[in-house]
């Protein structure tokens, strides 16, 4: 009989560098634990099989194939394209969603991860990741560029270029996770991953310790990060511990620090969407605010760019600068709404906040403090935009699925019925504006909810309801202009009536 093979774990965490710990060693655990999901027992057979992982990355990797295939080698029609209505229709929507109701799920599910991991197991270098990228600048910039790529480029309705844009993705999940160690690629490059993260640091759900004491107090293994070579599981391969951790950022929902723990110490625990937020605030990485002021002002611009009156702006602007290449006209508009005008409006905002909290504290300390507070907003206006696309195409999946098989020369599934396209009966399809309204209010309202707390905890409460005036009149602006623009009729891109 062939002996077991053996993972062979070596500890990434020294057990007495606890200095940033929370609480101190010895002191009660004060930290306010939600309602643990695990503790419901069918789920927690389901969460912690040591295969589900596995199983929900072999289902996404599936789908990625079928994109790829289809996008090659299917029909250019995005309607009828498995490539373009899975990716621009479908998908977004269902991410989005996972992240509203559980948190970063679909990074759990990574397929690139799943090839990745394959690879560098057997010729990774396993090199540290290089210090001055260790932040969010890169996947901030790459997420832009994706923007840019999908408007420039119409990716919503060429299913090559789709195809081409998920092989890229392997392969820089590949190249990045064969050199560097642990999920480098997931913690400092995927643009998707960034998304996903970010927008869990509102999630009502959180990977975290049941007891920082006990952490503090009686593991000596740390097997969270470390890993736990007796039940043969690595730790956290984003290397976050769980003794301090209290984000859901670079948090991939894998669940191996629950597998991994020997004290059953970790919960998946429901919380407050604003406790995050309003917490750390010290500790606040520049280049994530700055991606989140940039992101909330992305979420306007991608929808605007399916309306008339921005798409008339366009031509005219092309017309009074007398240039006939789109491609400029566009490049000059995305750089000034995505770059010049946010971060404008970002330092005027901490200018105002430093002026009317009369403190002597940086714009940069300001900025960085309050920005995260505009994540509701804009993941509502996000939520809202795909919810027009998904409510009038999200069935058109089904017959493309259909076509694709059939192509294939297996018709397993019949042939396809291209009449199948919306969520909703068509009767209803006047109530989505509506929806999308109430979204982006709720969005509104959660921010505002956040910014002031934030306020709170950072001035006296006499000058702290003034100091938070500026970032939540920020907070108006992008909702305002956020309905404003959903109020608008809006290209059904990726649809037969695109």
């Amino acid at each position: 009989m062939a002996n077991k093979r053996v993972i062979q774990l070596q500890p990434i965490f020294d057990s007495t560098d606890i200095s940033n710990a929370h609480p101190r060693r010895g002191e009660p655990d004060k930290e306010n634990h939600g309602f643990d999901l695990l503790g419901i027992r069918w789920l927690r057979k389901i969460m912690l099989w040591k295969h589900t992982r596995s199983v929900f990355q072999t289902v996404l990797l599936l789908f990625s194939v079928m994109i790829i295939l289809d996008g090659f080698l299917g029909e250019q029609f995005a309607p009828k394209n498995v490539a373009t209505t899975l990716s621009w229709i479908d998908y977004r929507m269902i991410l989005a969603l996972s992240v509203l109701v559980i948190g970063g799920v679909f990074c759990m599910s990574c397929p690139f991860v799943l090839v990745s991991r394959q690879i560098q197991k057997r010729i990774g270098r396993n090199l540290p990741f290089p210090h001055f990228l260790r932040n969010k600048w890169l996947p901030t910039i790459l997420l832009l560029l994706i923007l840019y790529c999908y408007e420039v480029f119409s990716l919503w309705s060429n299913p090559l270029l789709t195809a081409v844009v998920t092989l890229v993705y392997f392969g820089g999940a590949v190249a990045v996770d064969s050199v560097y160690k642990g999920n480098a690629f997931c913690k400092y490059v995927c643009p998707l991953g960034l998304f996903t993260q970010a927008y869990s640091m509102v999630a009502p759900t959180e990977v975290k310790s049941k007891s920082f004491t006990f952490c503090h107090d009686h593991c000596k293994g740390k097997e969270c990060i470390n890993g736990n070579s007796g039940k043969q599981i690595t730790g956290c391969q984003t290397f976050l511990y769980l003794g301090t951790k209290t984000s859901n950022m670079d948090c991939s929902y894998c669940l191996d620090c629950i597998r991994a723990c020997p004290h059953d110490n970790i919960a998946l625990q429901v919380r407050p969407v604003t406790q995050e937020l309003k917490g750390n605030l010290k500790k606040r990485d520049f280049s994530l605010a700055v991606m989140a002021l940039l992101i909330s002002f992305a979420s306007l611009f991608n929808a605007a760019g399916m309306i008339a009156p921005v798409q008339e702006f366009e031509r005219s602007f092309a017309e009074t600068l007398g240039l006939k290449d789109t491609i400029i006209t566009y490049t000059l508009m995305f750089l000034f709404g995505l770059v010049v005008v946010p971060l404008t409006l970002g330092w005027l905002a901490s200018l105002l906040t430093r002026t009317l909290a009369n403190t002597n504290d940086t714009l940069h300390n300001i900025f960085k403090r309050y920005a995260l507070g505009l994540f509701p907003v804009s993941f509502g206006m996000w939520i809202a935009h795909y919810l027009y696309h998904f409510l009038i195409g999200g069935l058109g999946i089904i017959p493309a699925f259909q076509n694709f098989f059939v192509k294939m020369g297996i018709p397993v599934f019949g042939q396809p019925d291209w009449a199948i396209s919306t969520v909703i009966p068509r009767d209803w399809l006047g109530a989505i504006t509506p929806m999308q309204v109430l979204i982006v209010y709720v969005g509104f309202m959660v921010s505002g909810v956040s910014i002031w707390q934030i306020s709170h905890k950072m001035y006296k409460r006499k000058v702290a309801g003034k100091a938070a005036l500026p970032f939540l009149f920020l907070t108006l602006l992008i909702a305002v202009f956020g309905i404003l623009i959903l109020l608008q009729p809006m290209q059904a891109r990726g649809t037969f009536g695109a």
